[in-house]
């Protein structure tokens, strides 16, 4: 069993009340119209309608399940989806639309709790979908070879247009936390640490912070001087993000710590 995939429905569904984990007494998966893969370990279902079969979610490990009625369902794997999008009406859209890899849409209703209620659990399943494939993804580009991650690198920053936003990130983490290539890494970052897009240009700001501390003779001065400037300013938006990686950043930056330090302790 994947047991980070378990450990985010728990974080995700436990304190959902029409969310039962097959743990449960009551609650057997051979009642459900659905066929498992060899290995593969259901870990709850989501019923849209309490106690009802039709209309419900199972989620294993590997997989969704939409129950169309007692006798069929839909899946969908993990390693298939490349997003689950958010709507754009929160208050009155209730299916999910899943954004597969052969570029289709895999739809997954998902109703409101109570009658009244502002909106469904459809952002629950939002926050589970794209944390389950960004660390598929992020695993899966971990495992490859130090040269074919190189090789990568080198067309992203030949051709960024044809990457997505969460790839391009994915890559500079990887790189900057794995000892093959920080010269690889070091030009991502540089390439996107200026980045409009905020879901690329923070993953380069924390993995070049990470490189200038962990591996101080790959980071140019170019590199060191929007750290710095980032370090001197507390107010600045990305502030946090360089001191979290590094409390200690300023000795090697030779900078002095803000006074007034903001607090990251949780109230």
């Amino acid at each position: 069993m994947d047991i980070l995939v378990k450990n985010r429905v728990h974080k995700c569904f436990s304190d959902i009340e029409n969310y039962h984990s097959f743990t449960d007494l009551n609650k057997n998966i051979k009642d459900y119209p659905i066929d498992l893969e060899e290995g593969e370990n259901p870990l709850g279902v989501y019923e849209n309608v309490p106690d009802q079969i039709e209309e419900s979610i199972i989620i294993t490990d590997q997989a969704l399940y939409y129950c169309d009625d007692n006798n069929h369902s839909r899946k969908t794997r993990y390693q298939d989806i490349i997003e689950a999008i958010t709507p754009d009406d929160k208050f009155t859209d209730n299916i999910l639309k899943v954004r597969m890899k052969d570029g289709k849409h895999f739809l997954l209703p998902i109703r409101r709790l109570y009658e009244g209620a502002r909106m469904s659990n459809i952002f629950t399943f939002i926050s589970f979908i794209n944390r389950i494939v960004w660390y598929l993804t992020d695993r899966e580009i971990a495992s490859r070879p130090p040269e074919i991650l190189k090789e990568e690198a080198d067309k992203i920053l030949k051709d960024p247009s044809v990457y997505s936003d969460d790839y391009i990130a994915k890559m500079i983490l990887v790189l900057s936390r794995k000892e093959i290539n920080f010269e690889s890494a070091e030009k991502m970052c540089r390439a996107f640490i200026d980045d409009s897009r905020i879901d690329i240009r923070t993953p380069a700001i924390y993995s070049v912070s990470r490189i200038a501390y962990a591996y101080k003779k790959l980071v140019s001065d170019d590199i060191l001087n929007v750290l710095k400037e980032i370090y001197k300013n507390k107010t600045h938006k990305y502030w946090g993000v360089v001191d979290e990686v590094y409390g200690d950043l300023e000795a090697f930056l030779k900078i002095p710590k803000p006074k007034n330090r903001p607090s990251r302790r949780r109230k």
